[in-house]
């Protein structure tokens, strides 16, 4: 369907092959790749010893196949970007992951008293957490940036 051989008429050429479309799937890669790993880090590292200490209530990552899935997708993320992509990253683009993730965490506080209709602060992890105090917050950013 997009290969070398299909006439330049189609609509798909003139989508795929546009430049900013091209630069903005290349932005939307190097966001997600490092997206996925952080995610899956954070799963495995921060919320499932959590959720081991916690009570029945999260019995759903309590289970070895969600850690496992979680693994399995840093394994994935890592073929897909060390041997398998082969997509050169730019400099001028590396800061756009840590924008990405910084700006998730100022949403996430942002909504924090709109989760619930009572208008409680309900954070959406714990490390999230406001009132835990300046240093917390300010390890959270970092570590999300390195």
């Amino acid at each position: 369907l997009l290969s070398d051989s299909a006439s330049s008429d189609t609509i798909f050429h003139a989508i795929f092959h546009h430049r900013y479309a091209l630069r903005a799937a290349l932005i939307m890669f190097e966001v997600a790749a490092p997206t996925s790993m952080l995610v899956s880090v954070v799963v495995k590292y921060a919320l499932w010893p959590q959720s081991m200490k916690g009570p029945n209530g999260s019995s759903g990552l309590r289970r070895p196949v969600a850690l496992m899935q979680h693994n399995a997708n840093i394994i994935a993320s890592v073929m897909e970007v060390a041997v398998l992509g082969k997509i050169p990253v730019r400099l001028s683009e590396i800061p756009f992951a840590p924008m990405w993730g910084i700006l998730y965490i100022f949403f996430t506080w942002f909504i924090t008293h709109r989760l619930v209709d009572s208008g409680e602060p309900q954070f959406v992890y714990f490390f999230f957490d406001t009132t835990l105090g300046p240093k917390v917050n300010c390890m959270v950013l970092l570590s999300l940036m390195t």
